[in-house]
């Protein structure tokens, strides 16, 4: 747990220099980056394709690092497993919270959207591979 203005510190002072004209002219490189980048979005895939990537993208996420932000500008970080339950966050609150019994809700921006489905894994809600929740009493 830690506080949030505090956690967050201003951006350091950057330098108002101007790039030259070289900077912004396209080398064959880039060119060649573009043109493969291209080819690659050019081609349909079949859903057996795309969930066979899912699944690969799966495998190597790991964790899902969740934080979970209070009105009182403080911040609860965990991590969990991306095929947990999100009602793993609700069991965490249950036990860090002084009045677990007032009724509260957690949502998502933008745009805000309660969590209602606590069921689904921390993948399938798209928090993987982490998210900012906002905590609020009803």
């Amino acid at each position: 747990v830690f506080e949030t203005s505090k956690a967050s510190q201003p951006p350091p002072e950057v330098a108002n220099s101007e790039e030259s004209d070289e900077f912004f002219e396209l080398t064959p490189g880039d060119y060649y980056h573009l043109m493969a980048t291209k080819k690659e979005s050019k081609y349909l895939k079949t859903r057996k394709i795309r969930e066979a990537e899912e699944a690969a993208r799966r495998t190597k996420m790991t964790k899902a690092v969740i934080r979970v932000r209070f009105p009182d500008d403080h911040t609860l970080e965990a991590v969990f497993h991306p095929s947990e339950p999100v009602q793993k966050v609700f069991d965490l609150l249950s036990k860090v919270l002084t009045r677990p019994e007032l009724p509260y809700y957690l949502y998502t921006t933008p745009p805000k959207k309660q969590i209602k489905d606590a069921s689904q894994n921390f993948f399938a809600a798209g928090f993987v591979p982490g998210a900012v929740v906002y905590f609020s009493y009803d």
